[in-house]
C-alpha cells in the first residue's frame, strides 16, 4: 500500500529530517506513486509514500488523526475485531486504539505525536508488511526497505556474521541485516522512538502463538474451509483492479475455485511458466473451474528462460537490497512484471500456506525423530564440505551450533511441530519480504488469504503430523476442498516455484556461471571467503557434482549483492 520512514534525533534537526525524510521518500516512491508528504515534531518527523487502495483521494500523506497526531501508515486493515473500517484514517484510528492485538491485517505504522515529541511503531504479527531499523548519527531512523535507508543515510558496513549465516542458512539467523547497523523491527511488536532511541513497549501475538486457541479434536475440514472463505472475503476489498496469482499448484487453485464460487467477476489472473518446466498454466481451462464467474475472466502468462533468469539473478539485489539464495526471486519478479502488464494494482497471492499446512516435501526428512534431524535440516551434510572449504575447517559445525542456539529443542515439542515453528520464521518470513519488495517495485499491493481470519489458528491447533497424514502434505487442506482434490490437475503433485538452477546452471548458463565466479573472486574474497573453497566449487562443478550448483547459487547472488554495493547503492533509481 505505501512505503514510510521515521527519524528520531537526540537534538532537533529539522533541516537534516527534512532532507532525510525526502530521500527516504524518493528512494520508495513505487510504493506509494498516489501521493507523498512528511510531518515534523522538534527532534522527530514521519514520511509516507501512498498507493491508495481504499482511502479517500482527499486524505493527505501522513494521515491527519487530531490532537497533533500523525501517522505514517503501509498496509490494509481487514477487520477491527467487529467490522471492516473506513479505508485510510479509519484503519490507523483501529491501530491506535485501544486494542491492536485484536486487528487483522497486515500492516507497519509510524504515529508521531508532535506533542510528546515521539514516534510509535507496531508491525503486524507476520511480519507481511517489512519494516527496518537503522542507527544513525545522533539518532535512530525506520523506513519500508533497507534501500530507503541506504539512499538516505549512506552506505553502511557490510556485517560479516550476516555473510557467514548466509552461507549455511541462505539468510541471517540472528534478526540481523547484512550491514552492521540495520535490522528488522521484530514482528508482532510496538515500539516508540524518543529522543534520539528506539525503546520496545509492547508485543502483540507473536505469528507462532495463535490468538484464539482451538482444540485440535474441533478443527474439521468443515471448519478450516468456512475459516478460509471468511479470510479470501476479507482481504477482497480495494478500489483498484484485483487479480491472482495462479501457479496450478494446490492453493493458488482452491483460492480461484472459492472466488469463482464467490461470484467474483472480471478477475485478472497471471501465471509464470518456467522453460523446460511444467509449473505454471497456460489458460484457465487447466484449472477446471465449473463457476460461471470464472468465464469472464483473463489470463496473462509469461515465460521465463534461462537467459531472462540471468538477468534476473543480477537485478536482484538492487532490488531486495540484500543477496538471496531463492532461485525463486527472478520468477516472482517476472510476475509482478506480468501483473503490470494485465494492470492489476492489488494482487491475491498463496503465500504461507506451504508453511501453515506442511506443505513442502523436504518436511518428511523431520519425521525419523533423530534428535540432529531439524539441524541437518537447516544445513544438509551435502553443504557441509564447501562450508569448511569456503570459511575455515569446522565452520559447518559451527553453524549448526549456532542454529540450535537461535532455534532450541522444545522437549514438550514433536520435532515436526517444532519445524513448523521456525518455519513460520526461516521460510515464511523471506518469503513475505519476497512478495512485499518485488510487487511494491511495481506499485502493486500483494494480499495473503492464508494469513488472515482464523486460518492460522485453525493450522497451528493441529499438529503437524496430522498435516501430513497418509504421507500426503497439506492432508487437512486437501480434506477441506474435496471438490479440488477429486479432479485431475496439475496441483496434484508439488512442484515448488523456483528455477531449475542446477539443470540451468550445467547447461545453458554454464559459460555465464564460469565468468562470474571468476570475474567476482576478488569481491568473494573481500567478504571473507577462502580461495581454497572458491577454487572446491569450481572443480566440483567442472565434475558435475549436483550440490555444487546450490552452492555456486548463492555465490552468484554474493557477487552481484556485492556489485551493487560497490557500484553505487545510493542510487534507488539503479
Amino acid at each position: 500500500m505505501c512505503g514510510i520512514g521515521a527519524i528520531s534525533f537526540r537534538q532537533p534537526r529539522s533541516a537534516d529530517m527534512v532532507t532525510a525524510l525526502k530521500s527516504i521518500n524518493r528512494n520508495q516512491h513505487a510504493r506509494g506513486p498516489d501521493g507523498s508528504g512528511m510531518t515534523l515534531a522538534a527532534s522527530s518527523g514521519i514520511g509516507m509514500v501512498r498507493l491508495r487502495m481504499r482511502a479517500e483521494m482527499a486524505e493527505p500523506e501522513p494521515i491527519p488523526l487530531g490532537n497533533e497526531c500523525f501517522a505514517a501508515y503501509n498496509g490494509e486493515v481487514y477487520w477491527d475485531g467487529v467490522t471492516l473500517p473506513e479505508g485510510g484514517m479509519g484503519e490507523v484510528l483501529t491501530l491506535v486504539g485501544d486494542q491492536p492485538e485484536a486487528v487483522d491485517g497486515m500492516f507497519a505504522i509510524a504515529t508521531l505525536d508532535r506533542r510528546q515529541d515521539n514516534i510509535r511503531l507496531q508491525r503486524d504479527r507476520f511480519g507481511i508488511k517489512p519494516l527496518y531499523k537503522r542507527e544513525i548519527e545522533g539518532g535512530v531512523a525506520v523506513a519500508s526497505t533497507i534501500r530507503g535507508l541506504i539512499g538516505a543515510f549512506g552506505r553502511p558496513s557490510v556485517r560479516h556474521a550476516a555473510i557467514e549465516q548466509f552461507l549455511a542458512f541462505g539468510r541471517p539467523l540472528d534478526g540481523g541485516s547484512f550491514f552492521d547497523d540495520i535490522s528488522e523491527v521484530p514482528r508482532g511488536t510496538q515500539w516508540v522512538m524518543t529522543g534520539g532511541q528506539l525503546v520496545p513497549e509492547t508485543s502483540l501475538h507473536a505469528m507462532s502463538e495463535p490468538r484464539t486457541s482451538f482444540a485440535s479434536e474441533f478443527v474439521l475440514p468443515k471448519t478450516l474451509r468456512v475459516a478460509l472463505q471468511s479470510s479470501l472475503q476479507r482481504v477482497q476489498p480495494s478500489t483498484r483492479a484485483m487479480g491472482l496469482a495462479v501457479s496450478g499448484g494446490l492453493d493458488s487453485t482452491i483460492l480461484a475455485d472459492q472466488l469463482a464460487e464467490m461470484g467474483v467477476e472480471d478477475l485478472r489472473t497471471v501465471s509464470i511458466r518456467v522453460a523446460g518446466s511444467s509449473d505454471g498454466i497456460s489458460n484457465l481451462s487447466q484449472l477446471g473451474i465449473k463457476a460461471r464467474a470464472a468465464q469472464s475472466w483473463t489470463h496473462t502468462t509469461r515465460t521465463v528462460t534461462p537467459e531472462s533468469f540471468a538477468h534476473g539473478v543480477e537485478r536482484a539485489a538492487a532490488q531486495m537490497g540484500e543477496p538471496s539464495r531463492m532461485s525463486s526471486i527472478p520468477l516472482y519478479a517476472a510476475l509482478a512484471d506480468c501483473a503490470a502488464d494485465a494492470g492489476i494494482v492489488m494482487l491475491l497471492v498463496g503465500e504461507g500456506a506451504d508453511e501453515l499446512f506442511m506443505g513442502y516435501s523436504s518436511y518428511a526428512a523431520v519425521t525419523s525423530g533423530k534428535a540432529t534431524a531439524i539441524s541437518e535440516f537447516l544445513i544438509p551434510s551435502t553443504r557441509c564440505p564447501y562450508l569448511d572449504a569456503l570459511m575455515g575447517p569446522g565452520f559447518a559445525a559451527q553453524m549448526k551450533t549456532f542454529a540450535h542456539d537461535i532455534y532450541p529443542d522444545i522437549p514438550a515439542m514433536a520435532p515436526l511441530d517444532r519445524l513448523r515453528q521456525i518455519e513460520l520464521d526461516h521460510s515464511l518470513g523471506p518469503l513475505l519480504q519476497r512478495a512485499d519488495h518485488l510487487m511494491m517495485a511495481r506499485s502493486i499491493e500483494a494480499r495473503t488469504p492464508f494469513l488472515h481470519g482464523s486460518v492460522p489458528e485453525l493450522a497451528l491447533a493441529v499438529p503437524a503430523a496430522r498435516h501430513m497424514a497418509g504421507g500426503q502434505n497439506k492432508a487437512l487442506l486437501r480434506s477441506a476442498f474435496p471438490e479440488v482434490q477429486s479432479r485431475p490437475g496439475p496441483w496434484r503433485t508439488k512442484l515448488p516455484f523456483r528455477a531449475p538452477i542446477t539443470d540451468w546452471l550445467r547447461g545453458p548458463l554454464q559459460s555465464w556461471l564460469d565468468a562470474t565466479l571468476r570475474s567476482g573472486e576478488e569481491l568473494l574474497v573481500d567478504l571473507g571467503l577462502r580461495r581454497a573453497g572458491l577454487n572446491l566449487v569450481r572443480a566440483d562443478l567442472a565434475r558435475d557434482r549436483g550440490a555444487a550448483y546450490e552452492v555456486a547459487y548463492t555465490l552468484l547472488s554474493l557477487i552481484f549483492w556485492k556489485r551493487w554495493l560497490d557500484e553505487g547503492a545510493n542510487d534507488a533509481a539503479r
